[in-house]
């Protein structure tokens, strides 16, 4: 009897260690199974936080190339000089304001990646014109917002993103008796004035061509008016743009040539 029960108890012994290896296996088992899910979440996550950190970086660096790329082609742009010759006059008080103006480009220019040719029409309208009075200056003031030109069959109209205004600088003409680079003598007045004991300066000689340096013209100065826009102004008289000489467009204010 006593050898029988011995055997039982060791029988249920065994039984219970089995049982609890099998409860600390399956435990055990949870928590790695619990970790690995844990971790492969966690890796999912991080994984996901670097392809966005590398999305946002992207984007910034492409946001800041394209920024500074933009602010390139503005200041490139503002710093262009496009010579051109008027194709009409335009006399200040006279002139009327929204009166359309065009001017050919005398040489190829190169615009936001567009080559302007020469010859090229550039198109706008007068957007202040003012006749000098007694306490006033007289005032006028161009803008240019089209280029055109043939290209084949079909003319290429390129609309001008910056726009361009008559400046205060043009290109004399090469004479005699005006040296553009040494100023020895006084440049071709653009001024109409009803004062006959004025003398304008006419050239005794023929005219080889223009200078290869620019000028202001004389009494004639440039201040910026609305939106950015240039306006030419005389105390003297009034100003006159004449058809048959070589103007400066430019976006801004240009500093003197050297």
């Amino acid at each position: 009897m006593l050898a029988a029960y011995r055997a039982r108890s060791d029988s249920d012994e065994r039984k219970r260690d089995r049982k609890t290896k099998r409860i600390i296996l399956s435990e055990y088992n949870r928590q790695m199974l619990a970790k690995g899910i844990f971790a492969k979440s966690f890796r999912q996550a991080a994984k996901r936080t670097a392809t966005a950190r590398r999305a946002f970086v992207a984007v910034a660096l492409a946001s800041a190339a394209s920024l500074s790329q933009s602010k390139g082609e503005t200041s490139h742009a503002a710093a262009l000089e496009f010579p051109v010759v008027l194709q009409q006059n335009v006399v200040a008080g006279k002139t009327a304001v929204g009166a359309k103006v065009q001017a050919k480009l005398t040489i190829a220019t190169l615009l936001h990646g567009v080559v302007i040719p020469q010859d090229a029409v550039i198109s706008g309208e007068v957007i202040e014109s003012v006749a000098k009075s007694a306490t006033e200056p007289s005032r006028v003031a161009v803008r240019m917002d089209t280029a055109q030109w043939k290209n084949g069959a079909a003319p290429s109209v390129l609309p001008l993103e910056t726009k361009l205004y008559l400046t205060a600088w043009y290109y004399p003409l090469v004479a005699a008796d005006y040296n553009s680079a040494t100023g020895d003598a006084d440049p071709p007045l653009h001024v109409n004035s009803r004062d006959t004991s004025r003398t304008i300066p006419v050239p005794t000689t023929p005219v080889p061509g223009l200078s290869q340096h620019r000028a202001v013209m004389k009494y004639i100065e440039s201040v910026t008016g609305a939106g950015g826009a240039i306006v030419l102004t005389s105390k003297h008289s009034n100003i006159k743009l004449d058809k048959s000489t070589t103007y400066v467009l430019a976006a801004g204010e240009l500093q003197s040539a050297k």
